[in-house]
């Protein structure tokens, strides 16, 4: 009976056959996830550490600014947070009025779907740096109500960006496309 156990669980596992009547789906997923490498969280292997280089050649269109920043995104163990900081430097003249993640390509503008910075009043962008931790709860537009993993596999794909938003280029003053940082 021993052998026979061993035989299907390497039949599940080697081929990705059912190995009888009596598998479930919950045993399927189980080959699903150690297909992938999944480590049980549903996320399967993905980054926790992602950055941005915040520049204004990277709007659309590209602008000339003084302004220049950074972002750094940290994914928790459990997946449910995205801790960031973003820095921005440069010019004291220059009144930051918010900063959101965007969805969007780099050649693209697109929907925000999170919000980093939203002072009560424009702050000038004289080495301004703001952190915060994003949730679920977070999300905004075309993720609301979506798991953080849903962002967390955008910004894998490298199809969101940071925007930073100011009073004399509302449209952004600064912008840098999200990546994952290599191990």
């Amino acid at each position: 009976m021993r052998k026979l156990g061993l035989l299907m669980i390497g039949c599940l596992f080697l081929t990705g056959c059912p190995a009888g009547d009596d598998m479930d789906n919950d045993n399927v997923a189980m080959n699903d996830n150690v297909a992938t490498n999944d480590n049980g969280d549903g996320m399967g292997a993905v980054s926790s550490l992602f950055e941005a280089t915040l520049s204004g050649d990277n709007e659309v269109p590209s602008i000339t600014s003084n302004v220049t920043g950074a972002a750094t995104f940290t994914l928790s163990e459990d997946g449910l947070t995205l801790d960031y900081t973003v820095t921005v430097d440069g010019d004291p003249d220059v009144n930051i009025t918010a900063a959101h993640i965007h969805l969007g390509g780099a050649d693209a503008n697109g929907a925000i779907v999170a919000s980093l910075f939203a002072p009560e009043a424009a702050e000038a962008a004289d080495n301004l740096d703001f952190s915060g931790s994003l949730t679920a709860a977070d999300l905004v537009a075309d993720l609301q109500g979506m798991d953080l993993s849903e962002l967390v596999a955008i910004l894998e794909s490298g199809g969101a960006y940071v925007n930073v938003h100011s009073e004399g280029n509302p449209p952004g003053e600064v912008r840098g496309q999200i990546g994952p940082v290599d191990a």
